[in-house]
């Protein structure tokens, strides 16, 4: 029965083998099967004008090419000089243009491509704040790294198993590094100065013997572990981190906070998107739909 059932869909969809292609004249047709008649398909030529749109009579074959696939290593990074402790990275890199590599004043194609990635510390930590890095793309040089960043009252953490989006969310001609971060939102302010109750002391590096490293990159604290939007209930504490996606620019400069991820940061991976076709993105995160000029929520499914 199953054998039966195969036959009358290969016939009903003018499926048929083609053993000897090469002794079938292009221009004879086949003799006509249940009243319809099937003619060959000529072997593609390979000399196709891709500056000439094809008509939909324009098809042909070409016989399958094998061979082996050469892989070369051309650099690698697994060490880095700053932020050592994080050199672990679980997310897919993404690469675009970041820097004026030309001197034009402009970041477009011209420019070298760069790469950018989320670094985390392997578990040596029980926080899970990670180092969002940008590196040349020709060497894997270091471009820029961020372990924190502020924004008006927000500190920002990058969670180190968000992946990036990278495209112009503003409309502001220059691209945007889009993430999952833990926040922290500062409720009150005392004296005009911000004091996130966390401790400001230096992390110390395993067998480091200055415990530190140089003033002018040290390693920022970790966010509090207990009760942050990736494990516990933050709703205990108002100002434990909470899951938000961040848009930071080629400067690695927060611009905009979004809307809090009720779901927690997990693993998602933002997109960015015309959605309603008005020339301007959107970034979407699962079920929430955002503003790309500043982080609003638009919408958010079920």
């Amino acid at each position: 029965m199953i054998w039966i059932l195969f036959s009358f869909s290969c016939t009903d969809y003018n499926f048929f083998f083609r053993n000897e292609k090469e002794n079938i004249d292009p221009d004879i047709s086949l003799a006509e099967t249940e009243g319809e008649s099937i003619i060959p398909i000529p072997e593609c030529e390979n000399n196709w004008d891709l500056n000439v749109a094809l008509e939909q009579s324009e098809v042909c074959y070409s016989e399958q090419q094998t061979g082996l696939l050469d892989v070369v290593v051309e650099w690698k990074m697994d060490d880095y000089q700053d932020y050592l402790e994080w050199g672990q990275s679980v997310m897919a890199p993404v690469i675009g243009q970041l820097t004026d590599d030309n001197g034009d004043g402009r970041i477009d194609s011209s420019d070298n491509t760069d790469i950018v990635i989320i670094t985390d510390d392997a578990g040596l930590f029980p926080a899970k704040n990670g180092i969002i890095r940008i590196l040349q793309g020709f060497d894997g040089g270091m471009v820029d790294a961020v372990g924190e960043a502020f924004l008006d009252n927000f500190i920002v953490y990058p969670y180190r198993y968000s992946n990036v989006a990278l495209g112009d969310v503003d409309a502001d001609g220059l691209p945007e590094i889009i993430f999952i971060a833990e926040v922290i939102e500062i409720i009150e302010l005392e004296d005009s100065a911000v004091d996130s109750g966390v401790d400001t002391a230096l992390v110390e590096e395993p067998g480091s013997e200055s415990g530190s490293e140089p003033e002018d990159n040290p390693i920022r604290p970790p966010p509090p572990s207990e009760g942050s939007s990736s494990g516990g209930n933050p709703d205990d504490n108002p100002e434990a981190p909470k899951c938000r996606v961040v848009s930071m620019n080629p400067q690695m400069q927060l611009e905009w906070v979004g809307a809090i991820i009720e779901e927690g940061c997990g693993g998602h991976a933002p997109a960015i998107a015309d959605l309603n076709g008005d020339g301007f993105p959107e970034v979407v995160l699962g079920p929430y739909i955002l503003d790309g000029s500043n982080g609003e929520l638009i919408a958010k499914g079920v």
